[in-house]
């Protein structure tokens, strides 16, 4: 299991696929990701480098406003606020 923004992600699965875990990230932006670090679609986790891995996080943090646990809490005030 390798470790990527405090999320476990499986190494013997696709590194495209596998990003799909992190709450708040979808396949597009997981191609989009793909697509602007110029990795390749067909690559594990297991042959991801630490760099590789930095990168990723740099740019899902760059990228990204809210996610995980953060987007969870929005999106649970914004439906207690469309309740009342």
């Amino acid at each position: 299991m390798v470790n990527l923004l405090n999320y476990f992600i499986n190494e013997k699965k696709l590194l495209i696929v596998e990003l799909t875990k992190i709450h708040g990230i979808g396949f597009f932006q997981s191609k989009q990701l793909f697509q602007e670090l110029g990795f390749c679609k067909t690559k594990r986790v297991s042959d991801t480098t630490q760099s590789d891995l930095e990168e990723i996080s740099n740019w899902i943090q760059s990228n990204l406003q809210l996610l995980g646990a953060d987007l969870q809490r929005y999106d649970l005030l914004n439906i207690k606020h469309l309740v009342e």
